[in-house]
């Protein structure tokens, strides 16, 4: 399985080693075209008593992809100058509204391939600059490496919840630029904070997975997990109707031996700051240390 998915290699490191990356990504005309087209094909056509919503809560499948296909070749020009060896999903808008219950709290996101055999990402960006202030998002380093089992479709995220008040002192808070973009492993555990700007955040995010997996979602049904393949176009209307007695069955697994963990100690070592660790490190992970925990 190939794992160069971003072409500068530093940016490549961190990904994988940290579970999430902030690039350069869209230039200000760009970011401008963008806005425009959240403003005229969503904003006013998009209505949720939600505070932080999204393109796929909306009972539209016409307007997801209208959404999808203005959006998508944006996200897909940038592509193939900064990625590699990734196949494109989707593309909508992430709304964060200003004030109360707008928070997005820690997460991972549900899995769209066999994570042992392939990876699903999300690019994530802002519309206009982002920081704890507005809601920017926030991560728990490194956490893409513990064990979260099968995350089946619709995901409870408890084994998170269950750890939430250590997981929460780990949290990173970087703020973004708008038209950069956050690149992070759907299993990176990351939310965000209230937006108390008094403005509200649009974001434009599109998710990939890997060349050579295969798409599929994971779904309970009674006491099995089954995997089904699935399209990236039956994959966004997952929120109007799902047919996946159509789809094609990938895998069973028995509910009671998908039991998600988080993995506190690993967590713990690898958020150490290196003068603390008490060992050296080398090659890159030593200088990607060194940038992070000076």
């Amino acid at each position: 399985m190939k794992t160069d998915f971003i072409n500068d290699p530093v940016h490549n490191a961190s990904l994988f080693e940290k579970g999430y990356v902030r690039i350069p990504f869209f230039e200000k005309d760009e970011v401008l075209q963008i806005r425009e087209i959240y403003e005229s094909e969503f904003r006013i056509k998009h209505k949720s008593d939600k505070s932080f919503h999204t393109t796929y809560e909306t009972k539209s499948k016409e307007l997801i992809e209208k959404v999808n296909t203005a959006l998508q070749p944006f996200f897909l020009k940038k592509a193939r100058l900064y990625f590699n060896n990734l196949e494109p999903i989707s593309a909508g808008f992430l709304v964060k509204d200003s004030g109360e219950s707008s928070e997005c709290p820690i997460h991972q996101d549900a899995q769209f391939v066999d994570e042992s055999k392939g990876f699903s990402i999300s690019v994530w960006v802002p519309l206009l600059d982002c920081n704890e202030g507005n809601g920017t998002l926030q991560f728990v380093p490194f956490s893409h490496r513990t064990n979260s089992g099968i995350r089946a479709w619709p995901y409870d995220n408890l084994h998170i919840n269950q750890y939430k008040n250590e997981l929460l002192k780990f949290l990173q808070t970087p703020e973004i630029v708008a038209g950069d973009a956050f690149v992070f492993f759907n299993s990176t555990i990351h939310g965000s904070r209230q937006n108390q700007s008094g403005i509200q955040r649009p974001v434009a995010v599109m998710s990939f997975f890997s060349k050579g997996s295969q798409l599929c979602i994971f779904k309970q049904v009674g006491d099995q997990i089954i995997g089904y393949e699935i399209s990236p176009t039956d994959l966004m209307a997952i929120n109007d109707k799902l047919q996946l007695e159509e789809a094609v069955e990938t895998v069973q697994i028995d509910v009671a031996s998908n039991k998600p963990t988080v993995n506190m100690a690993l967590l713990k070592k690898l958020n150490t700051p290196m003068d603390e660790l008490g060992k050296q490190r080398f090659g890159w992970l030593k200088l990607f240390l060194n940038l992070f925990y000076k």
